[in-house]
């Protein structure tokens, strides 16, 4: 997820998005602990559904992100998810969380999110114009080719002459 802040504990690299969504796929990979298993539970799905509750959400759906590379945690579940992992993990998570709702994440941290963020697009964009450099230098060649091929193979089936 882009505009993700990175937090170092325990020489762990811990990874939340700016309002303060954890990375649980992340977290459960650096603590060998499963997400999933997690979110089958009875107790977790007791616990989704008050919380969902309490906030006033439509459901428990509303509190987890899930995309194609991780499972994102709202920031009262996150606390929760690592609390089952580690408890000292938790109370750290929490304290990042207050610090990153309420704006008193480090300047210096947020600047370096936002800087990866621009390398990382300034690398993809890099990469795609590699990729146009590359197609608008073969693509006359390419051209003659199917055209040439063509060609051949209308002299192979006697296209051009009706008879």
């Amino acid at each position: 997820m882009k505009n993700s802040i990175q937090v170092v504990y325990q020489n762990k690299t811990i990874v939340f998005n700016m309002s303060g969504w954890l990375n649980a796929s992340h977290v459960a990979e650096l603590y060998s602990a499963s997400i999933d298993s997690w979110l089958r539970s009875y107790e977790t799905k007791e616990y989704l559904t008050d919380v969902a509750t309490v906030l006033g959400v439509e459901g428990p759906q509303e509190l987890i992100q899930i995309s194609a590379e991780s499972i994102w945690l709202h920031p009262k579940v996150a606390v929760e998810f690592a609390r089952d992992i580690d408890r000292k993990l938790a109370r750290w998570c929490d304290i990042a969380i207050d610090r990153i709702a309420h704006g008193k994440f480090s300047m210096k941290k947020r600047f370096d999110a936002a800087c990866k963020v621009l390398e990382e697009s300034r690398r993809e964009a890099s990469e795609h114009g590699r990729g146009l450099r590359k197609w608008s230098l073969e693509k006359r060649g390419l051209e003659y080719h199917v055209a040439h091929l063509k060609d051949q193979m209308q002299l192979t089936l006697g296209l051009d002459n009706p008879n």
